[in-house]
């Protein structure tokens, strides 16, 4: 398994000059590990992004069984939409 980040993703899915060298990593080991958030889905700043894609990796992919705690106005929305319970003051 090998860490892929975006930049050497999107070669594989666009032809580019380094498509064929990428793809030839890819067969090697077609086991993809890649990071995600939220920054189309939420108006959310990057750390705040990460912060709600460690909490729904931490919730292993069931937001409702965490409870996410925040006075962020704009993140809290945003784990409400995604589905969890959200604690703020």
């Amino acid at each position: 398994m090998r860490f892929w980040d975006s930049s050497a993703v999107v070669p594989l899915l666009v032809p580019e000059a380094s498509s064929r060298r990428l793809q030839q990593v890819f067969r090697t080991d077609p086991v993809m590990m890649t990071w995600w958030a939220f920054l189309r889905v939420h108006p959310l700043r990057t750390a705040d992004a990460v912060q709600l894609a460690a909490a729904f990796r931490a919730a292993e992919g069931r937001p409702a069984s965490l409870e996410f705690v925040s006075l962020d106005e704009r993140l809290a929305a945003a784990a409400r939409i995604e589905g969890f319970p959200v604690v703020s003051a």
